[in-house]
Parts: C-alpha cells; structure tokens; sequence
C-alpha cells in the first residue's frame, strides 16, 4: 500500500504539472491543490497500514526549486513556476522525469531534459547531458528509467550522427513555409528550424527511429542515439506514446496551429529541428533526405538545396519525399565511429543477419567478448553496425579490430566497410585466422567513395558451424590527415621474400589490388615499370612513416628496409615512438649505411641495440633516408619493402625455398597468411551484369517475375526492396529471379533491385518498378458480394463480409461454398479475396 500512496503523490505531480502549462502559478493555488488531494489520501487511511511513511516526505517543493536552479546555471534563467515536470517515475528518494520550459509567446520552441534526483537530506539533481546525469543514471535503482530510454542516453556518450528523411510520407509533396530559422526565434542562435505545410490533416512522420518523448502538449520529441534528436512541434491527434520506440517513417501525429507548449501559429503546419546533445543543429549542416538548409538574408527566407543536383526550393516552394534517407553527417577524423565496441553493453548497437550466431561472454575482470560463428552451410550472414556517417570522396577510412580463434580450425572472416545502401566501392580485407589464435590486431584501410552512410560488416567465415571467432575491439576511423590508393589489409602478411620473415609493408604487389600492410606515406607516388614502389624526392616532408598497433619492440630486433637511392647520401635512419608518445623524439632512432649506387641492396638494421626499443611498446616508425642531410640532396630514393623480423639476416641455403609458399624458421609463429605472388594468383573473372531487372506492368492479381542475368564465378544473388525509405532484403529472394504471386494495387510503385556477389566481385543492378492495375470486377464477384442478388448496383464494404468466416476453406469442409472460390481452385484463398475485393466501390449492374 506505500507504493499506492508513492504512485499517488506522484499523480499529484503530473497532475499539477500539467495544469500549470507552463504559466506562472501561485503557490498558494499548488498548496491549495496539495492539500484537497492530501484529504482524498486521508479519507483512504483507514484502509492502509498505520506504520506507512508517506513519500512526500521527500519534499517535491524542493525538488522543483533545484531543478529550477540548475536549469538557470546550466541553460537559461527561470523560475520552478515557468518549468513543466511531467512523466515522473519515483523510486525510493530518486526521481525520474521531464522537464520543460513552454516557448516565447511569439516564435519560441519548447526546450526539455530529461532529468534524475536522488533525496539525501536535500535534493541532488541533474539534467541530460551533463556528467553528473550520467553519474546518478549509473547509481540509480533498476526500473527507475525504461530501458530504452536508458541505451539511449547510453548510445548518446559516443560520437556518432544520424540518417534523416523528410518528416512527411514518402510520395507527397508539400510546402516549405519556413526556411531555415532558430527553433526559439532568436536570429543569433544556431538555424536549426524548417516550416511545413500541406492541405488539410497532414500526417507527421519520423525523421528516421528512435524513442518518443512527449514533453508537453503538442510537442513530440524523437531521441535517434548518438546524442541526435528531432523535435514536432503543433502536432495534433498525437498518435505515439511517451517511451515508445518508432520506425523512421511512422505516423506521429497530424499538422495544426496549436500551440499548447508556449509559443503561437499564424496556420496549420509542422515546425521541425534537429539538435545534437542538447544543442540546436544548424539545418545548412544536416542532410535531410537528401536536402540541406540554405539560410537566407533573414530567417524563414532560406531555401533547402539538393545535394545531388543543387536544385533549389526556397520559402513558399514545393518539395516531394521521394524516400531517401539522406547522407548522413561527415565523420569527425581521428574518432572512434563503433558505439558500444568493447561489447560491454552486449549486442546494444550491433545487429546480426543471414546464418550468423553469436553470444557474450565475460572474463573474471568483467570485460566482455562477442563469441561468433556461421552455421554449418549456411548461405551467408554477418554482424552489422550501422555508423550513420558520412565520409568525403578519396578520405581514408580505417578499420582497427581485435580478433582470435577458439576453433581447432583456420577461420577466414571478412571485414567489409561499404555504403549502407549499396555493395559498389565496398572495402573489404580477408584475414586468416590458424586454429587457436590468440587475440590479434588487425587493420584495414582503404579509399572512400560514396560513403553517404556508413556500414561496418564482419562476416565469421566460413560456414562450418564449428566455434568460436572472438571479437574484443572494434574501431572505426576516417583519417583526413593519410591518403591510400588502394586497399590495405595488415596484421596476417607473410613476407613476399625468404629473407625477411615478420611482418611489414609490401609495396611491390600493385597487379593484386590491394596492400599487404598498412602505411602512412607522406607524400610518396608510385613509380616504376618493373614493379610499384614509394618514391619519393626531395620534397619536404622527405620521410615514410608507418604507423603500428603497440608492437614490442623485444619481439622483433631486427628491421629489414629493401630501398635504393641515386644522391650522394649515404645514411639512412629508423626513427621510433612508443605508446603514449605524442611525437618522435630526436634520440630514438638507429642509423644504418646506404648504399648510393642506385642498385636495391636489402638492408638489415639491429634495432636491439637501442635500449628503448628493447623495452618498449612501438607505436609508429619513420624511415629517414638522409640522416639529417639537406632534403634536397636526396635526388632520388624509391622503397620497396619493410620487415620488422623477429630472426636477423637468414644466409643462403643450398636449396632455395620457393617464394610462392615461403616457409617460415622453425622458432618464428606461423604467419596468419600466405599471399601467393601474383604469377600464381588464377584469373577471376570479374562479375557483370549483363540483363538488368526491367520494370513491369501486370493486372492483379497477375504474377510478376523480375530476371537478372550476370557473367562470372560462383556467384550469388540478393534481392532488395525500398520500403519505408531504406533498401531491405527481401528473405529468401537468392535466385536469379524474383517472383510476386498473386500481386494487388497496394504493390503497385514497388521498386526491386539486385546484388549479385561472385569470386571477382560485386554488381549492383538498375532500380525495376512494379506497376499493378486493378482488375475489372467479375460477374461472379458481383453476385457473391450480393450487389446483385440484393438488387444494388454498387458494391459497399457490407458485401466484403460475405466472406468472413469461409476463408481458408478446402473443398469438401463445411464452409467451403464453391459461389465464393471465384478462380475454382478447390480453395477459398486470397486470390478469391482479390478478385472479390476488385469490385468495391462499383457498378455491378
């Protein structure tokens, strides 16, 4: 029963929150309402236990007078009466809520927070997006905040960004009535607003998912992770509930003039912005289905421009969804784009597709490891995050990922960063895992191209069904600073060459597509007839730098360098940083003779004689081949290989080992692959798609039947649909063809694609339509609606019931009637119901 009384206040609470819509109230008035529902609670006494302890002990007086006073320390200057508190949750002495501070009366927005307050002899509250928050949301009780309002405010930690549609149905059209324009009105704050409108009830919908909140009265705000919200503001018939979680596209509610959250409209119509942690987001810096703000000279004047023409509709123009889902924000360089990498939150984050299992585990330290495998034939699945952002044409995107094997197999994953909505100009590496694998660092780098939204996928191959694959640590970067020609793929490269076993860069494979390495070249070309290698002259910075995972440097002595050089220097250096340096130091380097005759000698360099590389972790390389000579002087100087090698100069043997499959000293690991040169590499064709889907036209209920045809090796196909402005896959559609049987009206407009996957490589077909007419009523569906036999000429939807309880029925059951199996196929299915449901709405005389 003290939860009664508990739940009670805090129906008080709402309660007088929501009565005070955001005026000023006297207080008397609130103790005058306190003490008619304290009356009410004391007429019940007798029904409760006399030991009770009321919870206003707590003192909700005080909590809305620190709420208040943090608000004006922390945002703006306000007093408790101007604040709206609604959808608390009281646990013991914390508190859960929204708090919210109405509009100006002329242009203003609402402004909410979440908040949380914890009672110790006072009250100790904090707002959203402060640390303090993020401190007394760790320590509160479970069940004190849902759970996905919690993993929101979780995801909101990491940097991340968000995919947006326009916030009306896909296929309208409607007004922009407002360019760009700040939410509160204040023309020196950021332009984070757009006005719409549409005749009549337009429907609002969700920018992209995410968890409502319903602040105030017709104001919805959609928290997206990542610290990303959008905000609705004059929406009536509000068709979510507070906490709920919705699917971009989903009908909200429906435009109007009220404004019962402050603030005023002059018409129906929906104010719509975007904020990050708390803050407006400018709209001239968001991709909004494929549209970004244009201020104008004053705020409303502005235009939205489409990024991928430039076309223009400003204040008072017109502007149709066609579905996109817009290219999301550009990532920040140098920052880790995987939420939740460590999985200690589990799966939070990751999604899983196709045959893949997965499972966390967790050590006696509590970190925690994501365990994985495919089932045994399985047709294909991976593990997914979605990063939501964008990155420049020709920027460097880096995978770093931690991996190992618990099997007593070889495991082969891939590691793939593409586009989300398309398999063209995908990055992907294949790393070899022996059996029993400890932990590993892998990277992998290549070049963007039509990164508008960025996916990450781990496919755990193959599919044997034998586990496990473990991941520790997944990272994604975009790098702005480093610039790759090709594909690079390091942490399992065997060297190409007998004589320097380790690990290292190979810059001579360019026929295979792709690097054995990683490096970070500071301004290298390829260069060469017989080869490709780094060249470089005498161009400031001089240098190749190569940037490693935490290496230890007592594990790999030796360096071997295979370079040349036509100048008169004869010196070359090795410089090296540690972890937790942040830059080379001028006495970490070991100097080595060079050879000047422009031959390409292998050069072998004993690092161990340098005390810190001995005991240290290394972090990054240079290769200085001037020893501090002039850069100018160095004429020429072009390097092929790099080793860190654990075993020093290998002499010559009397029987050569084949470079196809080098073969390792007996005390180094064997390496996690094996490149094969690219004389013994067998030609792939590569994957072309030689007849493309074509859109097609049928009368329902007509069968449709897309066809691609493809050229190549082993390939497989995946068949997709648009829907709800994102490409789905279409289960189970892994053929050559596509079939709808039986197709209706409610297809027609349906756009399919295909993906067609082989050995060399990957194709992407045009976009087919499905256009479906309606087919011409039947007599025998006339008369078994009734429009005939009850004298009407016009089919109502009293008729359709005609059929309620026969569906399904099988020639020879009871409530088989054949009057009703309109194409006589022994079955009352939903062909039948087609063909009948054709008629409604016409003549039938």
């Amino acid at each position: 029963m003290s939860f009664l009384i508990c739940l009670s206040v805090n129906s008080f609470n709402l309660m007088y929150s929501r009565i005070k819509k955001g005026y000023a109230m006297n207080r008397h008035i609130r103790s005058i309402l306190l003490g008619i529902f304290m009356m009410f609670l004391f007429s019940i006494q007798p029904m409760l236990p006399l030991s009770v302890t009321m919870a206003q002990d707590i003192g909700n007086d005080g909590l809305y007078d620190a709420v208040s006073l943090i608000w004006s320390e922390q945002i703006t200057a306000v007093l408790a009466d101007e604040l709206m508190f609604d959808h608390m949750t009281q646990i013991d002495d914390w508190v859960f809520g929204v708090v919210t501070m109405p509009g100006s009366q002329d242009h203003g927005e609402p402004i909410s927070r979440y908040f949380i307050g914890y009672y110790d002899n006072g009250w100790n509250v904090a707002l959203r997006y402060t640390s303090n928050f993020d401190s007394l949301m760790d320590a509160s009780p479970v069940g004190l905040i849902p759970e996905n309002i919690r993993n929101i405010f979780v995801t909101a930690n990491a940097l991340g960004s968000v995919s947006l549609s326009l916030p009306f149905p896909v296929g309208q059209t409607w007004t922009l009535s407002g360019g760009p324009h700040a939410a509160d009105g204040n023309a020196s704050n950021p332009w984070n607003a757009l006005d719409f409108t549409y005749p009549g009830s337009g429907a609002i919908t969700a920018a992209a998912d995410g968890v409502v909140s319903l602040p105030c009265a017709n104001y919805i705000v959609i928290d997206h992770g990542s610290g990303w919200q959008t905000t609705y503001y004059h929406a009536a018939n509000i068709q979510v509930s507070h906490g709920q979680t919705v699917s971009r596209g989903q009908v909200l509610g429906y435009i109007s003039a009220q404004s019962g959250c402050g603030g005023s409209a002059t018409g129906a119509h929906q104010h719509f912005t975007t904020r990050l942690n708390g803050a407006p987001y400018p709209v001239n810096q968001a991709n909004i289905g494929g549209w970004t703000g244009e201020n104008g000279a004053t705020q409303y004047t502005g235009c939205l421009r489409r990024i991928s023409d430039g076309y223009r509709v400003c204040q008072g123009g017109q502007i149709t969804n066609n579905g996109a889902s817009g290219t999301a924000p550009v990532a920040t360089p140098d920052l880790n784009l995987v939420r939740n990498y460590t999985f200690q939150n589990e799966f939070t984050n990751w999604e899983r597709y196709g045959d893949v299992e997965w499972a966390i585990y967790a050590d006696s330290d509590g970190d925690r490891y994501l365990a994985t495998k495919r089932a045994t034939g399985g047709s294909g699945g991976s593990i997914v995050q979605r990063l939501n952002v964008s990155v420049p044409d020709g920027g460097t995107v880096e995978v770093v990922i931690n991996i190992s094997n618990s099997s007593p197999v070889t495991k082969i994953p891939d590691v793939v960063l593409r586009d989300a909505n398309s398999w063209n100009n995908a990055i992907k590496c294949t790393f070899t895992l022996p059996a029993g694998a400890d932990h590993h660092t892998f990277i992998m780098r290549g070049s963007a191209q039509n990164f508008n939204n960025l996916i990450l996928e781990i496919f755990p191959n193959p599919p044997d069904g034998i586990p496990d694959i473990w991941l520790d640590d997944v990272r994604v970067f975009y790098r702005d600073q480093h610039t790759v020609s090709r594909t690079e793929c390091y942490g399992n490269s065997a060297p190409p060459i007998s004589d320097a076993q380790g690990i290292g860069w190979d810059f001579t494979n360019g026929s295979l597509g792709s690097w054995v390495g990683q490096n970070h070249l500071s301004d290298g070309q390829p260069n060469g007839s017989n080869g490709f290698w780094w060249h470089i002259d005498g161009n400031d910075p001089y240098i190749v730098s190569a940037s490693l995972t935490g290496i230890r440097g007592s594990d790999y002595p030796w360096i071997y360098v295979d370079m040349s050089t036509q100048s008169n220097v004869d010196c070359g250096q090795i410089f090296f940083r540690l972890a937790g340096q942040n830059e080379f130091r001028g006495n970490q380097y070991v100097q080595f003779n060079v050879n000047a005759n422009g031959s390409w000698p292998g050069y072998w360099i004993n690092m161990s004689q340098h005390s810190a590389w001995r005991s240290g972790l290394i972090r990054q390389l240079r290769l200085d081949p001037s020893c501090g000579y002039d850069p100018s002087a160095i004429n020429g100087f072009a390097v092929r290989r790099i080793r860190l090698s654990r075993t020093g100069p290998n002499p010559p043997t009397a029987t050569p080992v084949p470079t196809s499959t080098p073969v390792p000293p007996t005390a180094t690991p064997v390496p996690t692959s094996t490149p094969v040169p690219p004389t013994a590499t067998p030609t792939v064709s590569p994957v072309v798609i030689v007849e493309h889907p074509q859109s097609i036209t049928v009368t329902e209920p007509q069968p449709a039947t897309f066809r691609v045809t493809a050229s190549g090796t082993n390939l497989t196909y995946q068949w997709y649909q648009f829907i709800g402005g994102n490409w789905t896959e279409i289960v189970g559609a892994t053929e050559s063809s596509l079939t709808f049987d039986p197709t209706g009206t409610v297809m027609s407009g349906l756009q399919v694609k295909v993906i067609v996957t082989g050995d060399g490589g990957v194709a992407e077909s045009n976009v087919a339509i499905l256009t479906v007419n309606p087919a011409e009523p039947s007599s025998a569906a006339c008369q078994v609606l009734g429009a005939v036999n009850n004298g009407s000429t016009t089919v109502d939807i009293s008729h359709i019931q005609a059929f309620a309880g026969r569906f399904g029925a099988q020639n020879g059951q009871p409530n088989y009637d054949p009057a009703f199996d309109l194409d006589s196929s022994g079955s009352i299915d939903i062909s039948d119901i087609q063909r009948a449901a054709s008629a409604f709405g016409q003549s039938c005389s």
